[in-house]
């Protein structure tokens, strides 16, 4: 796997770290952004959408029920990550975001045992997504309902 790769993605759950940390210092809202909780969400769902993305150029080259699924998958969680930013408040659409996340993670496995994805990827995916729902968890918790 390319080193640029490896450094975008890990450079990618950044901004869920600051927003998980934000709380832990004392700040609560950003002027202009918003609250922590809803600076996050936006992210999430962005990234959500970018991973359904990678998912559904990746499936197209598995063919059968498989590939299909994989397909499916991915435009449901776009669309629903964007649905959770558009209609949820912040704290509820993290918790639908974390979940999404999870969903990602399965298509993940999918296309790891169909050997779309090699060792290496698969991986830095796992902890990549393990981060991230860590972060939106703790993002969760410390948001006030």
């Amino acid at each position: 796997m390319p080193r640029i790769i490896a450094l975008f993605t890990y450079a990618a759950i950044l901004p869920f770290l600051i927003c998980a940390a934000l709380p832990l210092a004392g700040i609560g809202t950003i002027p202009v952004l918003g609250s922590y909780a809803h600076i996050a969400a936006s992210y999430a769902a962005i990234i959500a959408s970018f991973m359904a993305g990678t998912h559904w150029g990746l499936a197209m080259a598995v063919p059968g029920r498989t590939g299909t699924a994989i397909l499916t998958l991915s435009v449901i969680l776009a669309l629903a990550a964007w649905l959770a930013l558009l209609v949820l408040s912040p704290v509820i659409a993290l918790t639908a975001l974390i979940k999404i996340f999870a969903l990602l993670l399965i298509g993940d496995i999918l296309l790891y045992k169909r050997s779309q994805i090699g060792t290496d990827y698969f991986r830095m995916r796992l902890i990549v997504t393990g981060g991230v729902i860590l972060a939106l968890s703790v993002t969760v918790i410390t948001s006030p309902a």
